[in-house]
């Protein structure tokens, strides 16, 4: 964004001292301070209106043509590339700026925008663990933006689980710096600091391979425009931004400019222009790469159950006596009485039992049936990324005609000083552009309004979601004014392509317009992305383009300038009457036109949701769960809503209580019993249960579980669920859903929670060809609780929070995986619980791996229930849970 027409600015004309926006430099003191400084306005070139008013810069004599085409990547999965049509010796830059009379010209360059605030995105804020724009965003280091490596999931996520392409995430890290003025000592000479930067043009197009990169950021050639004294002629330069004689203009555009790129090769023409990213993101890069040519499941039962045979796990025999030495005497049961209360007062009690379990699940059968569980296809191809081995293209070249033909050209704009005052630069044509002619292609970032808001951050938080002060705004990012937007609109488009950022505000005489391609451009198709939700919008980042195209004839040197429309010039106006007064940079986006934006992406939530979530599920009913926007499944075969028995959840909870287990877990929360990964056998009720802590040595995470140690307790808690209607609704359901002949509850625990800073990602069921599921089910609640459940969808992505619900389980299938949300529960006595059931169809091809999995619930001593041929089976085929 730069400011707009000169009668404008005439008119509003301010001259006072400027505001100091240091209430923003929090964590993010070098971005900031770069983002106040104005441009010089230094121009050698001579400038003339003609009769339009619009002014043109002197103009090379040379004829134009084209050196750098926009065109389909030579590396497979790799989108768009960028080639250069003329050959480029080594050490010489690439592309041209035709007519910019300035030290250092004929280069094309392009300016980067310091991006101030690295918490936008999980574990810190919203619902995803990394933005599809982000991928375009230069790190001051790896994984600035997308902590995912940090947790170690289990089993480890695999790479091609991420349909959302990370990116520059993992490239070279610094390379873009800005200077920093030492706070506590401002008269030293600022140093320069790692910032990461979004950079249009070359520096977003350019693709990489190790073997066959060619180019290189120049590091000489980068600017930074500096802001004049109020009392100086121009002659006088100060640095640190001290003051300014526009002080609305101060901070509303990024003065980094000069980013250009050199050969470090001779380079052929119909080359794509190929560079480095670096070690770190190839790792990555190849790590997906393999992961992409695995099945659709990831690792197969049979991959599972080869590396399971090499392990040799124990017979029950063999564990027990292990366990034996680990295990402490068989104490009784023990806690203070003072936790052995109603917990009314603290949570939210159960419903009790409506009716009988018979009555309650009659005439259900039709209801439940799902055809098998089988999704129908979206019909959406899913990319995969695929290894950048063989290139199809000798050398990554294309030939010049195909280019001409099959390409756009993008560097018919350069840049320049622009000739409106205090606008900084502009973007200027290389040559005779036609009225109702593309300028110049505008591949598009997809952008949330939300991700522009910087918050007030304090790093030390033990929690990650106490990073972030939600009710202290401090600014917006400089980035909000390179968008284009509508004020219902939660979505925001940023382009990309080379010059076109440099584009500025006309509202009375402009010269182009932004238009949808009227035809399939470069692979883009208008028509798809037109009817999609804005929640899909924003992971096509890179897939979606408009056009710069002339309203009238544009003689060669003409500054191109769109309308930013009526709101952005009130706005703009408004901020400049404040002069002084602004508290803030200038930050909005620009204006599309009338009809641009479609409908549906207006007036549109952009927060994702699982559709019907709270609706009141029968007895049996099995509600897959799917996102509300699009209707598609949040795990394809994996995550289920099951309508329970009503005062099922009160029901297991006197059995607990009666066991001492609710007023243990309230001695076990409240103290420090148990270090972590320690465990201890108790008996209850003539039946022996263990109770173990989860490891937890990394962070605050108290969940414990308590399972059956014995016969009898297995069998008790068993009984249990068979005499509240587990079998009949959850077992019965799911297992006709999913078409299954027989299900069998293999492991059953319950556990609860009263503090957890941060949890592992885990999927308890995998590689069970969609044959096993984890059920889970609340026995106790809090009042008001925020999300307490993470689901992550089948683009591990997404990660989507949900409250446990009384009488409903959710049942969570093959790689579903998921993980307990950051809570703090303060009052005494406080905590949440939850049963646990692993059930399902054991088979002679599966038991090895159901096995495998129970056995990971340490101790899990009750191994042998799954040699064949299987003695239990607790639904299918006559059978039920014990009664």
């Amino acid at each position: 964004m730069r400011p707009g027409p000169t009668s404008l600015l005439r008119a509003l004309t301010v001259l006072v001292s400027l505001v100091s926006t240091s209430h923003l430099l929090i964590g993010v003191e070098a971005v900031l301070q770069q983002q106040e400084c104005t441009a010089t306005g230094n121009n050698s070139s001579e400038a003339s209106p003609d009769d339009s008013g619009n002014v043109s810069v002197s103009f090379s004599s040379s004829p134009f043509t084209c050196s750098l085409y926009l065109a389909p990547s030579t590396l497979p999965g790799a989108g768009l590339g960028i080639f250069t049509a003329e050959y480029v010796p080594a050490g010489s830059s690439v592309g041209r700026n035709y007519g910019e009379q300035v030290s250092g010209g004929g280069r094309l360059d392009d300016m980067f925008i310091p991006i101030a605030d690295h918490y936008k995105t999980l574990p810190y804020r919203g619902q995803q663990r990394f933005l599809s724009w982000l991928g375009y965003v230069w790190p001051r280091e790896h994984d600035a933006f997308y902590p995912t490596y940090e947790d170690f999931p289990y089993p480890e996520i695999p790479a091609s689980f991420y349909r959302v392409e990370e990116g520059l995430n993992a490239a070279r890290d610094g390379f873009f710096r800005v200077r920093d003025r030492n706070v506590e000592n401002p008269e030293a000479y600022p140093e320069y600091v790692k910032v990461s930067a979004f950079a249009p043009g070359v520096a977003s197009l350019v693709n990489s391979h190790p073997d066959l990169a060619n180019v290189l950021k120049n590091s000489t050639s980068e600017r930074t425009d500096h802001c004049y004294n109020v009392d100086g002629d121009g002659s006088s330069i100060d640095d640190a931004c001290s003051a300014s004689d526009n002080p609305g203009v101060v901070g509303s555009y990024s003065p980094h400019h000069g980013v250009s790129f050199s050969a470090t090769k001779d380079i052929a023409a119909g080359s794509e222009l190929l560079m480095d990213y670096g070690g770190e993101w190839q790792d990555r890069f190849d790590a997906k790469a393999f992961d992409a040519q695995l099945s659709e499941e990831y690792d197969t039962l049979d991959d599972w159950t080869e590396t399971i045979e090499e392990l040799d796990l124990m017979s029950e025999q063999q564990k027990r006596l292990r366990l034996r030495k680990k295990q402490r005497e068989v104490k009784p049961l023990e806690y203070d009485a003072k936790y052995d209360r109603e917990d009314d007062d603290v949570g939210v009690p159960p419903p009790e039992d409506v009716g009988d379990v018979d009555s309650a699940v009659e005439n259900k059968e039709d209801e439940a049936s799902g055809g098998g569980g089988e999704e129908e296809d979206s019909g959406e191809d899913e990319e995969h990324v695929k290894e950048r081995g063989e290139i199809p293209v000798e050398g990554a070249r294309r030939d010049v005609d195909w280019l001409k033909e099959n390409g756009v050209c993008v560097d018919t704009i350069r840049t320049g000083p622009s000739t409106i005052p205090d606008a900084g630069r502009g973007a200027f044509s290389n040559a005779f552009i036609p009225q109702g002619s593309v300028i110049a292609p505008a591949p598009l970032l997809a952008l949330k309004r939300e991700d522009m808001v910087i918050y007030g951050s304090n790093d030390r938080q033990q929690a990650f979601r106490d990073v972030l002060n939600f009710d202290e705004v401090l600014g917006h990012e400089l980035l909000l004014n390179y968008c284009y937007g509508h004020p219902d609109s939660p979505l925001l488009l940023l382009p990309y392509s080379p010059v076109v950022n440099f584009i500025n505000h006309d509202g009375q005489a402009p010269n182009a317009e932004i238009r949808w391609p009227k035809e399939r451009t470069l692979g883009f198709d208008p028509t798809h992305w037109l009817d999609l939700h804005p929640l899909d919008v924003l992971d096509m980042s890179g897939k979606l383009m408009m056009e710069f195209v002339a309203l009238r004839d544009i003689a060669p040197g003409k500054e191109i300038r769109v309308n930013y429309g009526t709101e952005w010039e009130n706005e703009w106006i408004k901020h400049l009457e404040h002069g002084e007064a602004a508290n803030a940079p200038f930050r909005h986006e620009i204006g599309v036109p009338s009809g641009f934006f479609p409908g549906r992406w207006k007036s549109t939530s952009v927060v994702y949701e699982v559709a019907g979530i709270n609706k009141t599920l029968k007895p049996g009913e099995v509600m897959p769960m799917k996102w509300a926007h699009n209707g598609k499944p949040v795990l394809k075969k994996g995550a289920f809503r099951v309508g329970l028995p009503r005062g099922i959840s009160a029901h297991i909870k006197r059995y607990a209580k009666e066991r001492g287990i609710i007023g243990l877990y309230r001695k076990l929360l409240n103290e420090t019993v148990l270090r972590s990964n320690d465990w201890y056998v108790f008996k209850s009720q003539e039946e022996e249960w263990f109770a173990h802590r989860y490891e937890s040595k990394a962070w605050k995470f108290d969940m414990h579980y308590v399972a059956a140690w014995d016969e009898a307790a297995r069998t008790s808690f068993l009984r249990a669920l068979g005499t509240g209607g587990f079998g009949e609704t959850a077992l019965e359901g799911v297992g006709k859903y999913a078409g299954l002949s027989n299900m069998t509850c293999f492991h059953a625990s319950f556990m609860g929670i009263s503090n957890c800073d941060k949890s592992k990602t885990h999927a308890d069921i995998f590689a069970t060809e969609n044959s096993g599921f984890n059920f889970i089910f609340p026995l106790v609640l809090m009042k008001n609780s925020k999300p307490e459940f993470d689901i992550q969808g089948d683009d591990a992505n997404i990660v989507i929070g949900v409250n446990y619900e009384y009488d409903v389980a959710y049942a969570l299938g093959d790689w579903a995986y998921h993980k307990t949300r950051a809570i703090r529960y303060d009052e005494a006595g406080a905590v949440r619980i939850v049963v646990g059931a692993y059930c399902a169809e054991i088979s002679e091809k599966n038991a090895k791996m159901m096995k495998y999995i129970y056995d990971g619930e340490d101790p899990a001593p009750f191994v042998n229930q799954f040699e064949l041929p299987i003695k239990e089976v607790h639904w299918g085929n006559g059978h039920s849970l014990p009664k």
